[in-house]
C-alpha cells in the first residue's frame, strides 16, 4: 500500500495504524521545522566570505562570417567599457538553420590593464528567415562561456562551477553581407580567486532620477530609490555644488554617429542616515529605433569618499541599466535598475 505521502507501508492491523499515525504526525513537523529553518538560513545569511562575484556585461559587435572573427565593444563588470574580440568557428548541424560553434581562440575582454579570457562551449546559432523580407535573416547566438584566465583585476580568476551565458542576436542580414551586426549580453558569476578572500555584498539598485539637460561636460543629474544596503535613497540637488555628473566622452568604439554615446561621470547615494556610497562611472548610450535612450554603466566605487557605513568599502562593481524617453526640450528623465557587489573591510 501506498499512503498520500508517498511512503510504502505494508497492511497494518489496528494498533500499528495509530503508531504509525502518530510517527508520520512527527516527520511532518520535522520537516516543517527543518524546512522553516532552511528559509530563515537564506533570508539572514550573512555577507560571503569568497570571491564569487556576479557578473553582468553587454554591448554590440559586428560578425565577420568569411574568418569568423568578432569585434565586439562593450560595458562589464569591473571592466568598465571595453574591448571585446575573437573568434568561433561554425559546424553545420541537419537542420539548415540551425548550426553549432565554439571558439576558435581565446575571447579576450581588454579595459585598460585589465584583462578576462573566456572561451564558448556548446554553442548554437539559430537563423530565422525575416518574415516578408526575401533573403534576409535574423540570428540568435547563444553559449556556455567559461573563463580561463586574466590580468589585472582579474589576475587570479578562476572558472566557476558555473560557466557564465552569452546570448547575442543579429540585426536583420543576408548571407551575401561582409558583416552581420548584433547585440549582446553576458551574465553569470566569476571566482576572482587568489589567496584573500574578503567580505563581499551583493547590492542591488533600482529607482528614478533626471539629467539636468543633454549631457556634454559636468552635467548635473539626480537619482532617488531603493537599494540593498542603503535602504532608501537620494542623491545631491542637482543645483549643488556636490551634485552627480555626466560627461560625454570621446571613445571611437563609440560613435554618436551609429546611435552610441560614449560617457562618464562621479555619484553619491546618500541613505537615510546619512552614510554616503560615492561611485565613478562609464558606460555608453544606445538610441534605439523608438527613440527611446538605453544607458548601460559600470560602477566602481570611489573609496576615499565613501562615508559612514561605507567606509570600509574597499571595491566593487555595480552594473546600471536605464532608460528614458525620446530626446525632448530641458531635463531627460530615466528609471533604472541594476546590481552587483561591494567589497567591505574585515
Amino acid at each position: 500500500m501506498i499512503s498520500r505521502e508517498g511512503y510504502a507501508r505494508p497492511p497494518i492491523e489496528l494498533c500499528d495504524f495509530y503508531f504509525y499515525e502518530g510517527f508520520m504526525k512527527i516527520l511532518r513537523k520535522l520537516t516543517a521545522a527543518l524546512s522553516a529553518f532552511c528559509l530563515s538560513a537564506v533570508i539572514h545569511a550573512g555577507p560571503a566570505l569568497a570571491q564569487t562575484i556576479p557578473f553582468y556585461a553587454e554591448g554590440f559587435g559586428t560578425y565577420n562570417p568569411a574568418d569568423g572573427t568578432y569585434a565586439a565593444p562593450g560595458v562589464g563588470t569591473l571592466l568598465g567599457r571595453y574591448d571585446n574580440f575573437g573568434g568561433v568557428q561554425v559546424t553545420p548541424t541537419d537542420d539548415p538553420f540551425v548550426f553549432n560553434f565554439e571558439s576558435s581562440g581565446t575571447n579576450l575582454g581588454i579595459s585598460g590593464g585589465d584583462v578576462l579570457e573566456t572561451a564558448f562551449q556548446d554553442g548554437t546559432l539559430t537563423v530565422t528567415p525575416v518574415e516578408g523580407e526575401e533573403g534576409l535573416f535574423t540570428a540568435v547566438w547563444e553559449a556556455d562561456v567559461v573563463v580561463i584566465g586574466g590580468a589585472g583585476v582579474y589576475a587570479d580568476v578562476e572558472s566557476h562551477r558555473k560557466p557564465l551565458k552569452i546570448v547575442a542576436v543579429n540585426e536583420p542580414f543576408s548571407f551575401s553581407d561582409t558583416e552581420w551586426k548584433f547585440g549582446w549580453t553576458l551574465t553569470g558569476k566569476v571566482d576572482l580567486g587568489g589567496p584573500k578572500k574578503v567580505v563581499s555584498r551583493p547590492l542591488k539598485i533600482k529607482g528614478a532620477g533626471v539629467v539636468s539637460e543633454l549631457p556634454s561636460v559636468d552635467t548635473p543629474w539626480g537619482v532617488q530609490g531603493n537599494a540593498s544596503g542603503l535602504g532608501r535613497y537620494t542623491s545631491p540637488p542637482v543645483d549643488s555644488a556636490e551634485a552627480n555628473l555626466v560627461s560625454v566622452d570621446f571613445d571611437p568604439r563609440f560613435s554618436p554617429l551609429e546611435g552610441r554615446v560614449p560617457f562618464s561621470g562621479t555619484s553619491t547615494f546618500i541613505a537615510a542616515d546619512g552614510s554616503e556610497l560615492s561611485l565613478d562611472f562609464e558606460g555608453f548610450i544606445s538610441i534605439l529605433p523608438n527613440g527611446e535612450l538605453r544607458w548601460v554603466a559600470d560602477f566602481i566605487p570611489a573609496v576615499e569618499m565613501c562615508t559612514g557605513r561605507f567606509s570600509e568599502v574597499e571595491s566593487g562593481s555595480v552594473v546600471m541599466l536605464a532608460t528614458s524617453p525620446p530626446l525632448g526640450l530641458g531635463e531627460i528623465p530615466f528609471s533604472w535598475f541594476g546590481g552587483g557587489h561591494l567589497v567591505i573591510s574585515k
